[in-house]
């Protein structure tokens, strides 16, 4: 069961990558001439597809590549459903580890039902209806990097209130997540990923818990003591550093200042 259109966004990519697409048959291609980040990327995407007047939106990022029978078992799997629909994501190298965490379960042997109910792994094979982007809107394009999938994930489940499930037999291959950065020792001066992994989970929250603030707060204010934690008993150099790219990222976080694109992000970390 083909798609039936295929939209590519080339995503400020290398030269050799922009000659292997130009060379595609059957693909609607869009061309940035900067990398925007996935949210935007991803946002353009879907964009595209809803104003095309489609359906269903399959959407996956650039390190995925789904099970040849994937969209068809994903399709097939609830006649009449409207929401989001996911394949289980596996590693790419073994085909039967998932992944990222799903539940308690670690491998695909360990899934026992057809559907795993109420997950879906956004940005990795993921099956959106229209009527999502009718309701809730696209992702946030604001949010650059790390974490908008999430949010867009909680929006969909918590404010727009549609179902969604993944499907036990339909499998998209990945990179396994390797787990925390911050568990290992990162570098403060060049890690720019880390002030978007700690900025954008104030939004997270906030959509997790319906735009209640006292609660976002009260998770985010756990959320960055632990990043604290971590820093002083994991980190071995730098600790200084690292605290005041965590306040900093927080206090644009609260703020709602996401406005910091990756150069404006290395600035700060040269003062710090």
């Amino acid at each position: 069961m083909p798609p039936r259109t295929i939209v590519v966004i080339d995503n400020g990519s290398g030269e050799d990558t922009k000659e292997w697409l130009a060379q595609q048959t059957g693909i609607t291609l869009i061309t940035l001439k900067e990398n925007v980040g996935p949210a935007a990327g991803i946002k353009l995407g879907l964009k595209t597809a809803y104003e095309h007047g489609y359906q269903w939106m399959w959407v996956m990022d650039d390190d995925g590549l789904p099970h040849t029978m994937a969209l068809e078992k994903m399709l097939t799997a609830k006649p009449g459903f409207v929401g989001a629909i996911n394949s289980i994501v596996l590693d790419k190298d073994d085909k039967k580890t998932l992944a990222f965490k799903l539940h308690n379960y670690k491998t695909l042997d360990d899934i026992t039902t057809s559907f795993v109910e109420d997950e879906i792994m956004p940005w990795n094979g993921t099956l959106f209806h229209r009527e999502i982007i009718q309701k809730v809107g696209y992702p946030r394009e604001e949010l650059f990097l790390w974490g908008e999938e999430m949010e867009y994930y909680f929006r969909i489940k918590s404010i727009g209130g549609f179902p969604m499930f993944s499907v036990r037999d339909s499998w998209h291959f990945h990179p396994r997540n390797k787990g925390f950065f911050y568990r290992d020792v990162w570098d403060v001066k060049t890690n720019d990923r880390a002030y978007y992994f700690v900025r954008n989970k104030y939004p997270v929250y906030l959509s997790r818990h319906k735009r209640n603030k006292f609660k976002a707060f009260l998770h985010y204010l756990l959320f960055n003591t632990g990043m604290m934690y971590y820093i002083l008993f994991y980190q071995k150099g730098d600790k200084g550093k690292k605290m005041k790219l965590v306040w900093a990222a927080a206090k644009d976080a609260l703020s709602a200042d996401f406005t910091k694109k990756p150069a404006d992000v290395r600035v700060i970390l040269k003062k710090l």
